[in-house]
C-alpha cells in the first residue's frame, strides 16, 4: 500500500507534534478530527481525516510537491515588487525550486504562489513583474480606453488592474512599428 500523500505544512505539523511534549497519537488525532488546531502552524491538520491522519502519523507519508516542472509562480517580496518565474526543476524533497533563469527559490511557500491566467499570459509576452507597463492599451470597464502613460497613470493602471477594473490588455510587447515611407506595405 503507498503512503499518504500530505501538503509540506501538514508533514511540518505531524513532525512537530510527533518531537514535541504534547506527542501524543490520541491527543493530536483528538484535536485533528474535531478541528481544534488554532494556531497557523498545526492549522493544515484540521484538513486531515481521521485515516489520513493515523497512517500519516504510524507508517509514514508522502509530501506532495506543491510546484512542478514548468509552472509559472509569482514570487511575492516585501517591498511588493512582485516576480514572474517559470519552474524548471523542483529538487528532490521540495528542499528548493530553480527558475528558467538559475536563480534558487527556497521552499517558503508563503512567499511564493502558483500565478492566476492573466499573470502567466503577461509571462508569456516576456513580463518578469506582474503589472502592466509604459505604452499598455486597456480597456477599462467604465473608462472606456486608455493608454498607461508615464508615473501616476502608471500607479492608477496597476491598482485598476489588482482591483479587477481592466478588460482588456493590449501589451507594449505586442505592438509593431511602422517606420517610414520605405516601410509602408503597398
Amino acid at each position: 500500500m503507498s503512503k499518504v500523500k500530505l501538503t509540506q505544512k501538514q508533514a511540518d505539523a505531524i513532525e512537530h507534534q510527533k518531537g514535541s511534549s504534547f506527542g501524543d497519537f490520541q491527543y493530536c488525532l483528538t484535536r485533528t478530527l474535531s478541528g481544534d488546531w488554532f494556531d497557523n502552524f498545526n492549522r493544515p491538520l484540521n484538513d486531515l481525516t481521521a485515516e489520513t491522519f493515523a497512517r500519516a502519523w504510524i507508517e509514514g507519508y508522502e509530501v506532495e510537491p506543491f510546484f512542478e516542472e514548468g509552472d509559472i509562480v509569482v514570487a511575492i517580496s516585501e517591498d511588493e515588487s512582485d516576480e514572474l518565474f517559470e519552474i524548471e526543476t523542483v529538487n528532490k524533497g521540495g528542499a528548493g525550486l530553480v527558475t528558467k533563469h538559475g536563480a534558487r527559490i527556497f521552499e517558503n511557500y508563503e512567499f511564493i504562489r502558483q500565478a492566476t491566467e492573466l499573470e502567466k499570459q503577461l509571462f508569456e509576452v516576456g513580463r518578469t513583474e506582474p503589472s502592466l507597463k509604459v505604452g499598455d492599451f486597456i480597456i477599462h470597464r467604465e473608462v472606456s480606453r486608455s493608454l498607461v502613460g508615464y508615473s501616476a497613470g502608471i500607479i492608477q493602471a496597476n491598482k485598476w488592474l489588482k482591483e479587477g477594473f481592466i478588460d482588456f490588455i493590449y501589451p507594449i510587447e505586442h505592438r509593431i512599428e511602422v517606420g517610414d515611407e520605405n516601410d509602408q506595405v503597398i
